[in-house]
Order: C-alpha cells, then sequence, then structure tokens
C-alpha cells in the first residue's frame, strides 16, 4: 500500500521521480513459468475482432476466436459492441514471483495519450498507468512521446491452485458486481477467490479492479471457455486443444502443453496439412458417379435463379423436377426465409467418400470467412473445414476477395438394403429428432441410424449433417448413359434423351397402376412436349415408336406403342429413334436382340 501511495504523489507531483519505487505488477507466481492465460477484454466502444487482435498482438485470429468459443473462420470484421467482453488468450511469464505477458502485448503512442488515458481507456484497466511505467523503466509518467512504443504488462500466473492445473483468467471487476456473482459466473469457490487474491473478506472486493480467477481444468479443456486452435506467435511454440465437456456439462478448453502435431482436429492449423473432407460413406465400386439430391435451407429470402446460380445447376428444368414445380415456373420465383429447396446434383465416389462432383464453385467476397460462408451462404450443408481441406487450405483465415472455392456438399451412390435410393443431404434443425424424420421422409429409424453410425436416435445433434435414404424409380439404362443411374424418388420428374423425354415418380399418379408390378417403382415415361421443354442436341425430338420390339412374347406395333408410356427409354442416337419400352426385361430382351455399336441407352 505504501509503493501505491508513493507512486500516487510522485504522479502528482512531478518533483522527484519513483524509478525505485515498486507496483503490485501481475498476479502472484511462484514458480519459474510460461504458460497461456486469459483476460477479459471489456471493449471501451464499438470495434471488431480484426482490430482486438492488433491491439493485444494476436497475429493469428484463430487464437481469439477459439478463446470465444467462435469458429475458425469467423470472419474478422466480426462486430464486437461497446461494453462486450472478449476473452483474449496470451503468453504469460513468470519471473520473481510474479506473472505478466511475455513481451505482448505492445502499444504504439498516439499524439495525446499519457498513461492513464492508455490504461482506462484502451486496455479498459486490465492494467494500471503505474504498471505500464514500470514495465518500460519510465520514471515520468508524465513523459511519454508519440510513436514510442510501450510494453503492456497483463497480470497473468501459471500456478497451480490446490494442486490442480488451472487457466488463470483476469477479470476486471465491474461496478457493483460482488464476489459471490463472480463466484457463480465462473464457477469458483468464494473461499478459492479470496486466497488467490489476497484479500480477507469479500466485502474487500472493489470495483475496476483485477482479480485472478482459476478456471479448472478438467481432463484436457479449461472451465467456461474453449479454443480449437491456439499458438504462441511470440516462440512458435504450438499448442492444441480440442473442445470438450466436463461432467457437469460446462465447455472446456486446456491450453496445458505444447501439441507434437501442432493442429486440431476441429479446425485447420495455421501451419499444418488441411483437414481430410468428410463427405458421405461411399463405397460402391459398381456406380462412380450419380445423382443425389440436398436439403438447402434458405438462409434469406431469394429467388430461384440464385439459388441455381450459387449451387452451379446448369439446367434449371432439373432444379424444378427436383422439387416437383410446374415445368413454366419462372427462375424469378421468390423463395421464402428458412424455405427448403431440393437441389440436384452430381456425386462423385472416391475412396470410400462422396463428394459433389466440382462444384458448386463460390467466389469469395470481400468480408466472407469460411465459417461465414459454410454456415450462412450454404447452410452448413459443409463445414468451413470440409471446405478449407478440399480447396487445400491451411490457414483458415487466408482467404482472399475473388478466390474461387470449390464447396464439397456431402453425397453417396451406395444401395441401402440392395435397394437403389437416392440419397439425400438433410441439415438436422433444433429441436428435430429421428422419429420426425421418419416420418417426413418415410425412411426407416434402422437405416438412418446404421447408415449415419450413430448408435442411438438421441446421439442426433442439431445442424448436422444426415444421409437420408430415398426409396427410387427406376428405369433399365445403360452404364454408358450420362444419365447412369437414372433414378427419381418419389414426388419428382426429369428429362432425358435430350429433353425429348418427361420421366416421373409419383406414386399418386393415376398412372401407376398401368404397371405389371406397381410396387416395383419403375419410371413412368412419356414423350416429352415440344410447348414444354426446347430440345437440346437435337433440331427436333425423333419419333417414338415399338417397330420389331418383342415385349413378353407379344409384338407391339407403332400405334400402340405410344399409348403405352412404359418405364424404359431407349435411344439410337446416330438413327434418330427412340423406343419406349414396357418394363425392364423387354428392354433386356430389346438390347440382346440388338447388339449393333450405334444403340445406346438413356
Amino acid at each position: 500500500m505504501l509503493s501505491k501511495f508513493l507512486s500516487c504523489f510522485l504522479l502528482v507531483s512531478v518533483l522527484i521521480t519513483f524509478s525505485s519505487v515498486k507496483s503490485d505488477e501481475g498476479f502472484d507466481c511462484k514458480s519459474p513459468a510460461k504458460c497461456i492465460s486469459l483476460a477479459g477484454y471489456v471493449s471501451p466502444n464499438a470495434t471488431t475482432y480484426s482490430s482486438i487482435a492488433s491491439l493485444f498482438g494476436i497475429t493469428n485470429l484463430n487464437f481469439l476466436l477459439g478463446a470465444n468459443s467462435l469458429p475458425i473462420g469467423t470472419s474478422p470484421s466480426k462486430s464486437v459492441a461497446a461494453k462486450e467482453t472478449v476473452k483474449i488468450p496470451f503468453p504469460c511469464s513468470c519471473n520473481n514471483g510474479n506473472g505478466i505477458s511475455d513481451k505482448t502485448p505492445i502499444y504504439k503512442v498516439k499524439a495525446g495519450d499519457d498513461l492513464d488515458h492508455i490504461a482506462r481507456d484502451i486496455y479498459s484497466l486490465l492494467i494500471t498507468y503505474q504498471e505500464i511505467a514500470e514495465a518500460n523503466g519510465i520514471t515520468n509518467p508524465d513523459k511519454i512521446d508519440a510513436g514510442q512504443n510501450l510494453t503492456i504488462p497483463l497480470p497473468c500466473s501459471c500456478d497451480p491452485v490446490d494442486g490442480n492445473p488451472v487457466v488463470h483468467y483476469a477479470h476486471k471487476v465491474a461496478s457493483k458486481e460482488t464476489l459471490d456473482m463472480i463466484g457463480k459466473q465462473f464457477g469458483v469457490p468464494e473461499k478459492t477467490l479470496l486466497d488467490l487474491n489476497d484479500l480477507d473478506n469479500a466485502k474487500d472486493l472493489k470495483a475496476e479492479s483485477v482479480l485472478d480467477v482459476p478456471l479448472t481444468v478438467c481432463g484436457s479443456m479449461a472451465n467456461k471457455t474453449s479454443w480449437e486452435y491456439l499458438s504462441l506467435g511470440s516462440n512458435g511454440t504450438s499448442i492444441g486443444s480440442m473442445v470438450n465437456k466436463c461432467p457437469g456439462g460446462s465447455p472446456q478448453a486446456s491450453p496445458s502443453g505444447p501439441s507434437s502435431s501442432g493442429s486440431s482436429p476441429s479446425g485447420p492449423s495455421p501451419s499444418g496439412s488441411p483437414l481430410k473432407s468428410q463427405g458421405l460413406v461411399c463405397r460402391s465400386t459398381a456406380i462412380s458417379k450419380c445423382k443425389s439430391v440436398a436439403g438447402y435451407v434458405a438462409p434469406n429470402a431469394t429467388t430461384l435463379a440464385n439459388i441455381t446460380t450459387l449451387f452451379g445447376v446448369t439446367d434449371f428444368n432439373s432444379l424444378l423436377g427436383a422439387n416437383n414445380l410446374p415445368i413454366d415456373t419462372p427462375q424469378s420465383k421468390s423463395v421464402a426465409a428458412n424455405e427448403t429447396i431440393k437441389i440436384p446434383f452430381t456425386c462423385s465416389c472416391n475412396n470410400g467418400t462422396g463428394i459433389s462432383d466440382r462444384s458448386p464453385v463460390y467466389t469469395v467476397k470481400a468480408g466472407d470467412g469460411l465459417d461465414h460462408i459454410a454456415r450462412n451462404i450454404f447452410s452448413l450443408l459443409v463445414t468451413y473445414q470440409e471446405i478449407a481441406a478440399v480447396n487445400n487450405i491451411s490457414d483458415a483465415n487466408s482467404i482472399v476477395p475473388g478466390q474461387s472455392l470449390r464447396i464439397p456438399l456431402p453425397c453417396s451412390c451406395d444401395d441401402v438394403d440392395e435397394i437403389q435410393v437416392v440419397h439425400y443431404v438433410h441439415v438436422v434443425p433444433p429441436k428435430g429428432t429421428l422419429e420426425m424424420i421418419v416420418d417426413e421422409f418415410g425412411a426407416t429409424e434402422e437405416s438412418l441410424l446404421k447408415l449415419n453410425n450413430l448408435t442411438d436416435a438421441k446421439e442426433l445433434k442439431a445442424e448436422s449433417v444426415l444421409d437420408v435414404p430415398l426409396r427410387a424409380c427406376t428405369s433399365m439404362v445403360s452404364n454408358a448413359s450420362s444419365d447412369y443411374p437414372l433414378l427419381l424418388s418419389d414426388g419428382t420428374y426429369t428429362y432425358t434423351a435430350n429433353n425429348c423425354i418427361k420421366c416421373t415418380c409419383d406414386l399418386n399418379s393415376q398412372n401407376w397402376n398401368l404397371f405389371p408390378k406397381p410396387d416395383a417403382w419403375t419410371l413412368y415415361c412419356e414423350p416429352s412436349s415440344p410447348a414444354d421443354v426446347k430440345v437440346q442436341n437435337w433440331q427436333q425430338c425423333p419419333s417414338s415408336q415399338c417397330t420389331n420390339v418383342y415385349v413378353s412374347k407379344y409384338l407391339y406395333d407403332r400405334s400402340k406403342c405410344i399409348r403405352l408410356y412404359r418405364s424404359v427409354v431407349i435411344t439410337t442416337i446416330a438413327m434418330g429413334t427412340i423406343w419406349i419400352v414396357k418394363d425392364e426385361f423387354a428392354a433386356l430382351e430389346f438390347l440382346a436382340a440388338h447388339d449393333e455399336p450405334w444403340l445406346t441407352a438413356l
């Protein structure tokens, strides 16, 4: 107390120096060590995470984001409101019984600054002007110069508490805040706070003082805070931490000891290899590419045209068919916020994993971060880690405006229980349950659990991506066809054979009873109307005929063929002829009898 009194007296009088007077700098730290500590910075004004990172000398934004439980990839321009508290991670160095930040942050004096203004109005009293003066060897606090660099000695410690490792958190006591309130906020016993801060009783606590709050360690994580990846920029030491939970459910994080890998499974490291994209399981050897569908929940009101552009859908008719919208629906049709639009896309399976085949591609805009792109633009159909991995991005904060990013939508081409299906990517909504998903899509709970590696329905998590197998109408299509395998889920349609044939899967259609086996889920196909769609690649659609096609030992002539409108489309591109055949057995019979090289099934 005497030293503080002398320091204040000398500052006012400015008659003699106080270079020999020591302030109560830092927290108690009895054993020489270095570690990571945290400080609760109450922002005096509205600002951004980027500005705070610069103020505290944090060279990699990931450290700051992780300490505040924000996803790596969050935009540096993310706003911070006035009086909002941001947790600052920093390296702590213990010497001579005191712990202060290790050579950081550094503040560059501006015109009009004085030490009290810097301590109070810039660093929100995490330190005092006396501590800044002492750390920088300043004998007269009124004599600082614009452009001068000042070390800011944030208080910290590396000491265990009651024999247990902790993360020391520097907390500035707010006006009217009590020790009881602080204890409840951070889950720390009042006695521990009293002992650690040399307080006789709770009434000794003073507003604007800095309190040492020990955040307890559970397993490998520290109570009440978390970060996914942390590295000491001052000495290159890497510390990897994974988000975890204590038995009580509180988020935990641990900055205990260097990591051999230098990265965390939760996010791309600043210097390590990118993570492997997850996708969906796809072990199919017979099919390497197929059509999948993703359920895109529009984050804001938009139009079908904008969604088509976002996902790189080149055939607008395919989007209409996937959503069972009339073929004359305009591209300007509005889509409400939170409305789900089914996105058809090509799936590619490699090395046991299925992701979208080279699309969509997103062009980075100013202010974008990978998490923003994944969460707010593509509605969590992908994670920021998956975007980073597929684009070989090792630092999630290194993207620049104009950069093209491939978006790896998860997908699969696998059969389920030996049945061909359309794999539908579904983002689980808040409060969504497996039972609700079963009711909505008609899949069985058993198949959903097995397909998504879940042992119990309770393991389903909101915002996770679920692989939902949709039973499909099938057709006999050559594997040389670009449409192979031609699969449609119930309530959808598509155009094939250069838009000359429309195929539909509709269990409620009056045409369903035309099939020999209605439960066989076979596509219903018919010539398309020239008024509905424009022919592609051909000047006009060839005539549809059944000449010399034997079906179940019966010969159908041309006049009967068009009226049958059965399930299998066989096209001869060179000869300009389309056959619509009754069922897959007839198609096999037909193909066996017509093995000319120009014959292709579409």
